[in-house]
């Protein structure tokens, strides 16, 4: 296949570890952010969307900083899935699986994100209303609990395993004993950030 046979050069691979880093870490940070204010209530959400929304030059921030970044490492990354070869079966060490997992999520997440803007954006149902009505009306049926759930667990296990990547491939993190500290500590990031996240989900849900 012509994806086994094309070979990314060393800075291809700098860039697609630093893409996924900064774009996907700005895009959880600032949902992560706008969503929480949902703790508080439907008023306060749909300030903090309005606030946001009237920041200037957003659509510009939106395409050079999270759209276009966000795309390069989502295409690389996929080639680079298609690419990979490992067995987490064969050899069953903690890091081979995390590589796994990683490549897993990473698809799956990108078909979440289209779903999610494609839905939010052009389906007729949520036409006209205000952005707590839509958000809550993808947690109407099991079904949408389960897709936003999924989408959720892998775009913050994404993010955080990729840290680990992020500062071995950068030279930050060295050594087997620093990469396995550094390696539990996004282990537990990665929790911590799912209680948060799965917390103000339901508070969607149980409005």
């Amino acid at each position: 296949m012509i994806f086994n046979q094309f070979k990314f050069d060393f800075y291809l691979r700098k860039l697609h570890s630093l893409t996924g880093i900064f774009p996907l870490g700005l895009f959880l940070f600032e949902h992560l952010l706008v969503n929480s204010t949902a703790l508080y209530g439907e008023t306060a959400f749909n300030q903090a969307v309005k606030y946001l929304h009237s920041i200037p030059f957003l659509w510009a921030l939106e395409l050079f900083l999270i759209a276009l970044p966000l795309s390069c490492h989502a295409l690389l990354g996929i080639i680079i899935a298609l690419q990979a070869v490992n067995s987490p079966v064969k050899y069953r060490y903690m890091r081979n699986w995390m590589f796994y997992l990683q490549r897993i999520s990473g698809l799956i997440m990108f078909s979440f994100l289209i779903y999610h803007l494609l839905n939010l954006k052009f389906n007729p149902r949520l036409a006209g209303l205000a952005m707590y009505e839509k958000v809550v009306a993808q947690f109407s049926s099991p079904g949408g609990i389960i897709i936003y759930a999924l989408g959720l667990a892998c775009a913050l296990f994404h993010f955080t395993n990729g840290l680990w990547g992020f500062a071995v491939n950068w030279g930050i993190i060295t050594g087997p004993r620093a990469q396995k500290i550094f390696g539990s500590f996004t282990i537990a990031l990665f929790l911590i950030a799912s209680f948060f996240g799965f917390r103000i989900m339901f508070a969607f849900i149980n409005q």
